[in-house]
């Protein structure tokens, strides 16, 4: 079995690896988050490490959240290379109650030039 490269840090790929039998294959896959499921298929010897730059994402921010501080959005930023932040002054860590039409003008805009590209 393949091991990840001592180069390839927690910080560049934290994703816990996961394996199935597939059709007599051993298939490697990561399994993240609650979204819907995204499927990208590459070929040997391309590996799922070469996706990670490539989806955006949008981290939007209070910044009176007592839970997450700054440093937690910092390493968001970190593994998110196109990330764009829009942080909310004011708001804390209830954001999506406390600041929920600026949320929703973060998502049209970033969705907007996201969208374009």
């Amino acid at each position: 079995m393949a091991q990840r490269p001592a180069w390839v840090t927690e910080a560049l790929f934290p994703y816990a690896p996961r394996y199935a039998d597939v059709g007599g294959a051993h298939v490697h896959y990561i399994d993240e988050g609650a979204g819907p499921a995204l499927l990208l298929l590459h070929g040997n010897p391309t590996w799922s490490f070469l996706y990670r730059d490539n989806l955006p994402a949008l981290i939007v921010w209070g910044d009176g959240d007592f839970a997450f501080r700054e440093s937690e959005r910092q390493r968001f930023e970190r593994i998110f290379p196109r990330h764009r932040t829009v942080i909310l002054p004011g708001a804390g860590h209830y954001i999506q109650e406390e600041a929920s039409g600026e949320i929703v003008e973060a998502i049209r805009n970033w969705w907007d030039t996201e969208g374009e590209r």
